[in-house]
């Protein structure tokens, strides 16, 4: 028997006495060759208590009369609800970023400390409503990524309801478009970098080349507590499949997020002082065959740490770390721009060549211009040390500043890139490529921060809003000379000029000129 599959993108409501919710969802449909409908039902993520006093309501965008003026609303009916953090896989990954600081949102807004409300949520259509919703519904062929087989990197849209009480039709199919950033380990989904909007959870997630093959449905946004930045999860169709199959309930016990730290809390480069806790990270490239780059800042606390037990770790996988020790040498030719040398030991250097053949020397190249498609690779905002992957997200060149090597101004150079790939704390030192041939053209600096305006007239503290799509690189061309530098110093001091050095502090080096037209 030949049977396939159909979705509708809907918005759902639940509305009580006190209490009302909103979320995003899908709309599946089981047809036999024939066209006859096998079995329906509407599938959405929840995180609130107290289902069974809420009215479920059911609204696709295609359900207005052409005039606009009205927006019918179906009622559903809650048959079973699958609590999400009863699969210890998705359950594992969300205390790592709870311990890691970060809140779920909305789980956390009304839950705080627990997942025991975080739910699956199935639904079917009132009886009567059906032919009427079928009839004024568009349903689309979907087939599901159960293999969770989709790659970092690609290129994916989320059909939502975001805002549904603010204006329900005005927000209705809602398309968000970005890539996939992480792939989580054991099939539980992805991460990306699209925005979370409002009522989004429950939102289908499909393939942006073959819009008809769905990875899942969002779960919810992860975001730190510090304002750095946040990411949002997809759930898997496979984990969803498992969690239907089991029939897990929601609400019996209510799994809790604990705040304990990892107890080995460190990324790509990593401080590590045992007595207390205070670990940093970044990221560092595998620049040529015997040397690592990252930035200076990344390495600070390491390198002007009085404590014996500072130690800074390169973690290549789950199981192969290298430790520096006095054997590696650290090379930082001009702190101005923030660029650091790793030469590493024979030993080390041993164990990088042999703990993986993927790893090879970036290739660079000087050959970029602005407005290409550019990829970031780094570790930003978390680091699970027992998954080791890079977060990826794709971007263009917004700008390339040139300026003088050299105070004589006889030759320039690129000095400064500006991107629009993202880019977070923990992602210094990280990877800009080119997406057409993966060459190098540089390592991320920073993000930008920008002072909002102060709307509160009561409030004297700025603030600040930290822009992850907005990374300051620092160029090959830069890289390159620096390191030619560093190994050709018996040729005498050598200098940058005081513009690359103030464009590195964000000073300027220029003036102004306002040009008056001239009077006649």
């Amino acid at each position: 028997l030949s049977m396939s599959w159909y979705a509708c993108s809907v918005a759902v409501r639940f509305v009580g006495k006190e209490d009302t919710h909103a979320t995003s969802g899908i709309h599946l449909v089981q047809r036999s060759e024939a066209g006859s409908v096998i079995s329906d039902f509407v599938l959405t993520v929840g995180y609130f208590a107290q289902l069974d006093s809420l009215r479920v309501l059911v609204n696709s965008s295609n359900n207005a009369k052409s005039s606009l003026k009205e927006i019918f609303w179906y009622p559903g009916k809650l048959v079973a609800q699958y609590g999400i953090a009863s699969n210890m896989e998705v359950l594992d990954e969300l205390r790592f970023f709870k311990s890691s600081s970060f809140h779920l949102i909305p789980n956390d807004i009304l839950n705080r400390q627990t997942l025991g409300n975080l739910s699956l949520l199935h639904i079917e259509l009132g009886s009567a409503a059906r032919n009427e919703y079928f009839a004024n519904s568009t349903y689309e062929p979907i087939s599901f990524d159960w293999k969770v087989s989709t790659t970092v990197g690609s290129s994916i849209v989320i059909v939502s309801s975001p805002f549904n009480f603010t204006n329900s039709l005005l927000f209705s199919n809602f398309l968000s478009s970005g890539t996939v950033i992480y792939s989580f380990p054991g099939g539980v989904g992805y991460l990306t970098d699209i925005k979370y909007l409002e009522n989004m959870c429950g939102a289908v997630v499909n393939r942006a080349d073959k819009p008809s093959v769905s990875l899942g449905l969002v779960l919810g946004s992860l975001r730190k507590q510090n304002g750095d930045g946040d990411l949002m999860m997809i759930l898997s169709w496979k984990i969803i499949r498992d969690l239907m199959v089991k029939h897990q309930p929601a609400g019996r016990e209510a799994p809790q997020l604990h705040n304990n730290k990892l107890a080995s809390k460190i990324p790509s480069v990593v401080r590590e002082p045992r007595e207390v806790d205070d670990n940093s990270w970044g990221t560092c490239i595998y620049y040529n065959e015997t040397t690592l780059v990252t930035n200076f800042h990344v390495l600070k606390p390491f390198v002007e740490s009085d404590s014996a037990d500072a130690r800074c770790d390169i973690f290549l996988s789950n199981a192969v770390i290298l430790t520096l020790t006095q054997d590696d040498l650290i090379f930082t030719p001009f702190k101005a721009i923030d660029l650091s040398f790793i030469k590493l030991s024979p030993k080390n250097l041993s164990l990088l060549t042999n703990s993986n053949k993927d790893y090879e020397p970036v290739k660079p190249t000087y050959d970029y211009k602005v407005g290409q498609k550019v990829t970031s690779k780094s570790f930003g905002l978390f680091l699970n040390t027992t998954n080791v992957k890079a977060l990826e997200s794709k971007g263009i060149v917004n700008s390339i500043f040139q300026l003088a090597l050299h105070d004589d101004g006889k030759a320039t150079i690129n000095s400064v890139i500006i991107t629009s790939s993202s880019c977070w704390n923990g992602s210094s030192g990280g990877a800009i490529h080119l997406n057409s041939d993966n060459s190098f053209i540089g390592i991320i600096c920073s993000n930008a921060q920008v002072k909002l305006p102060l709307l509160d007239v009561e409030s004297e503290e700025d603030k600040i809003e930290k822009l992850s799509r907005f990374s300051f690189v620092l160029p090959v061309q830069l890289i390159d000379y620096s390191y030619n530098y560093v190994m050709n110093k018996s040729a005498g001091p050598v200098h940058l000029s005081g513009q690359i050095r103030d464009s590195w502090q964000l000073k300027t080096f220029h003036e102004d000129i306002v040009l008056e037209p001239t009077k006649l």
